[in-house]
């Protein structure tokens, strides 16, 4: 799928085939990775571009860590992107994808959802889906006004969820050196993240 590629998430849709979300380097480019097969393990040829969808914004590096189907077989994938030749902060970034593996034009913008979320380096860490649609990414920031466990919580548009947090940002204090490794969010709507 390039250069090199990692996989960092796993998920089923309701048909059994398996997506999992990566990230790849194509001629010195990071990008996101995902990949479909079918439930027997078989590349699935029609899923993306024979296969795959190999995703990021031009002069972006950028890379997946997260990957949920919803009901209507909309795909989203959670992860990161900064500058690639430096001088910007990371970034969460989320996408939607068709069935098919094509962009969902109807969520953010051209299929996906970026912005800044603190002053510094947001590394996501994890996604998770409520059942209304809101998407909560976890991660952790590096920035002065903001350090440690973060959460951005994007509605079903992709933009940031004014009624969650401080314009859709909810900063964790979990001392000093605390970081958060994952989040769920349970039948009732509730977080839950760990670390």
């Amino acid at each position: 799928f390039g250069d090199s590629s990692t996989a960092a998430a796993l998920a089923l849709d309701d048909k059994g085939r398996i997506l999992v979300a990566g990230s790849a380097t194509r001629r010195g480019q990071l990008g996101s990775l995902v990949v479909r097969l079918t439930p027997d393990g078989v590349l699935d040829g029609s899923f993306g571009s024979c296969s795959h969808v190999f995703a990021h914004a031009p002069g972006r590096d950028e890379r997946a860590v997260s990957v949920a189907v919803r009901a209507s077989g909309r795909i989203v994938v959670a992860g990161d992107s900064a500058c690639d030749s430096g001088g910007d902060p990371r970034d969460f970034l989320v996408r939607r994808l068709r069935e098919d593996g094509s962009p969902d034009l109807d969520f953010g913008v051209d299929g996906a959802a970026t912005g800044t979320i603190t002053d510094g380096d947001d590394v996501a860490v994890s996604m998770a889906i409520a059942p209304e649609g809101d998407i909560l990414v976890v991660g952790n920031a590096s920035g002065e006004g903001a350090r440690g466990p973060v959460v951005a919580r994007y509605t079903e548009d992709g933009e940031l969820d004014p009624s969650f947090g401080t314009c859709g940002v909810l900063p964790l204090d979990v001392g000093d050196v605390g970081v958060i490794h994952s989040g769920v969010i349970d039948a009732r709507g509730r977080a839950l993240v760990g670390g």
